[in-house]
Parts: structure tokens; sequence; C-alpha cells
């Protein structure tokens, strides 16, 4: 078991701190966007418009073992979303190299 105890106080805090406070190891995340119509069911728990356009975000995490160690899967109604990312050169240069394949 990698939670030998949760509650609802871990969950709503922060579970990455709580895995890293038991020694774990955080490797990667891998996140999937996806555009959706809400279904009559969600409509009624999120109050808005049946098929309404909403965002479906579901992210899993991974330790370095390759275990997963939180999933989490969110439907937005009110998605927005914005990145800042660090100049990285070497990804210009694959792109540069394969582009004159």
């Amino acid at each position: 078991k990698l939670f030998p105890v949760v509650n609802d106080n871990i969950i709503e805090s922060s579970l990455q701190k709580h895995a890293l406070s038991l020694g774990l190891e955080i490797d990667s995340y891998l996140t999937t966007y996806q555009a959706i119509s809400v279904s009559k069911e969600d409509a009624d728990l999120l109050g808005c418009k049946r098929s309404s356009s909403a965002m479906n975000i579901t992210n899993r995490g991974f330790l370095t073992s390759g275990e997963v160690f939180v999933v989490s899967d969110i439907i937005d109604i009110n998605y927005q979303c914005t990145y800042h990312s660090k100049f990285n050169p070497e990804s210009l240069n694959y792109r540069d190299q394969n582009d004159r394949d």
C-alpha cells in the first residue's frame, strides 16, 4: 500500500506533499485534456445546461518506480489554461533536424 493512511485532510491539502513526506519520489505526470459536452447528470451537479462546453482533464502522477500514485478526473466548465515555459534549445534543434528529413 503506497499510502497507509489517507483522510479528507490529506486529500484536500496535497497528495503530492503527502507522497514526498513518505519518502516517495515523484517522477512525472501525464495529463490529458479533452473538449466535451456536459451530460445531463454532470450538468445537474455543476449547475449548468446540458451539452454546455467543458474540458475533461485527466491527470496521472507517476513515481520513479513507475507506479501511479495519484489519478484525478475533473470536468471544468470555466476552463482556461496558460503555460509559461522555459526556452528549450534542444527541442528547437530536434525540430530543425526533423524538418530537413
